[in-house]
């Protein structure tokens, strides 16, 4: 490989579909939110460091205080299963950023 090392990208090592039914499932409709029929999607950055640990939970684009902080619980529910990026053999920290949805109707 011409003396280039591998990059590896920031994996997961639980399934897909364990964080899509936590952030479909996991989610309880905040009264508050709920009474004033209040909708939309949060995004949550998970700031992974170079060991893999959550580091610290952040709202990159909120709707309200009570959805945002049911999206930082959310968020909260995946469990702490990630291998982080590695690039020219060493590993470093990385934001991954998902989406929570609430819709109220």
């Amino acid at each position: 490989m011409d003396g280039l090392k591998q990059a590896r990208p920031l994996l997961y090592l639980g399934s897909k579909d364990e964080i899509t039914h936590i952030t479909r499932w996991g989610v309880k409709i905040p009264i508050e939110a709920y009474n004033l029929r209040q909708s939309g999607t949060v995004l949550v950055e998970l700031h992974i460091t170079e060991i893999g640990e959550v580091s610290e939970y952040t709202i990159k684009n909120g709707v309200n205080k009570s959805l945002d902080s049911e999206a930082v619980r959310v968020a909260r529910l995946i469990p702490i299963s990630w291998l982080p990026p590695i690039k020219d053999g060493a590993r470093f920290s990385y934001i991954h950023t998902f989406s929570i949805t609430f819709v109220i109707y």
